[in-house]
């Protein structure tokens, strides 16, 4: 017999915190990324929205079965201009200031389909209300997902992005890493590493002692902040999530799942990586660098100095760079795995306009021409400025 399934809603801070016993019932039933969706770090993630913003409001749906017994929660976040997205809790990074998290929390025992139903049957009953919904960093194998893109695509115009990002399984030897690395790859990093070297010896600080996290997650936010995302206003530092960073840094560290690595070249630190253990898997959560030493590829040696310490320590078996696959990042190894950037539109003529506009733009991108035509227009920095709001 199918079930029938409810929709109900709250939007403040302190309903979502009468919601933990509930929360963490939810999150035990999950088969992976379950660290990223404890209560404590969302707790902190939302009272960072409470506390910064005044243009963007809480809104939790609850779906409840027949017999009222919660059986999934999917966090929103409301803003200003009727813009709404739903929380994926997967990636930790800062995009036009709101950070994206990771998945829609699910009963898996449940009929997916009919709660996916319910969902798009809420969205459309209140269309007034908003205009786009983006979901980012979504994983290819989310419970729930094909079901949400079939139901989703028959009400609402969607744009899907896919992303790839790069997943190494530890190797048992360092040797094994240099072995990937063709002769051309290996001198070119013994030249990064000499030319680094040529002002003081390089150190690798490995920290994840609590008292020390708190010591040096500063000087990591420095240097994330030395480069073109401090000019450009997108680094933690100058984020309102700031906050939100360091509590989970703290958070985490007191459970022995989180981890600093810093680059150090005599007294100057040149890159740092924000690392969460989760299981057997090491994230690179966040990655910084001076734009001073960009020349030699600090980040890129840090990579390579972390991998020959990682092969000593037996649990971690996975490395997961976090984010979009760079092509320098391949020396490691080339195994990905996919998660979805998707924008739903809603069926009114401004959202309606808007998707019409990007799928000309995505389209001109394919024409050689038109490659042409906006990358010599996205050398104006007013220009790409414009255009990146709009379209990324």
């Amino acid at each position: 017999m199918n079930k029938r399934y409810v929709i109900k809603e709250i939007n403040s801070l302190g309903e979502f915190i009468k919601l933990e016993s509930a929360w963490d019932h939810l999150i035990q039933l999950q088969s992976k990324h379950a660290l990223f969706l404890s209560f404590p770090i969302m707790k902190h993630f939302f009272k960072v929205i409470y506390d910064s913003y005044e243009d963007i409001k809480i809104k939790i749906i609850l779906i409840n079965n027949d017999k009222n017994e919660l059986k999934g929660i999917i966090p929103f976040t409301i803003e200003k201009k009727r813009f709404a997205r739903i929380i994926p809790f997967y990636k930790l990074g800062i995009k036009d200031n709101i950070i994206g998290l990771f998945t829609f929390l699910l009963d898996p025992a449940e009929n997916i389909s009919q709660m996916m139903d319910e969902l798009f049957r809420y969205l459309r009953t209140h269309k007034s209300k908003w205009d786009i919904l983006s979901l980012h960093h979504v994983p290819s194998d989310m419970n729930g997902i094909d079901d949400f893109l079939s139901l989703g695509s028959k009400n609402f115009n969607i744009k899907i992005n896919e992303t790839k990002t790069l997943v190494v399984a530890k190797p048992v030897e360092f040797a094994d890493i240099l072995s990937q690395m063709n002769g051309k790859k290996r001198r070119e990093m013994k030249r990064k590493i000499r030319r680094l070297s040529e002002d003081g010896d390089l150190e690798l600080v490995s920290i994840n002692d609590h008292t020390k996290i708190e010591q040096y997650l500063p000087t990591f936010f420095d240097i994330e902040n030395n480069n073109w995302k401090g000019k450009m206003g997108t680094s933690i530092l100058k984020s309102p999530y700031l906050p939100f960073f360091e509590q989970m840094a703290l958070y985490l560290s007191e459970r022995k799942k989180f981890h600093l690595y810093l680059l150090k070249i005599k007294k100057v630190f040149v890159s740092g990586i924000y690392a969460v253990i989760d299981n057997d898997t090491l994230y690179f959560v966040k990655i910084g660098y001076d734009e001073n030493y960009a020349k030699y590829s600090p980040s890129l040696v840090l990579f390579y100095l972390v991998f020959e310490q990682l092969t000593k320590q037996y649990q971690i078996q996975y490395i997961d760079f976090f984010g979009p696959i760079d092509s320098y990042q391949t020396i490691f190894g080339k195994t990905t795995r996919t998660s979805y950037d998707l924008t739903i539109f809603n069926r009114k003529l401004v959202p309606s306009f808007y998707h019409f506009t990007l799928m000309l733009f995505n389209k001109i991108q394919n024409y050689s021409f038109g490659k042409r035509v906006i990358n010599t227009l996205l050398k104006i920095p007013l220009l790409k400025e414009k255009i990146n709001n709009i379209y990324e």
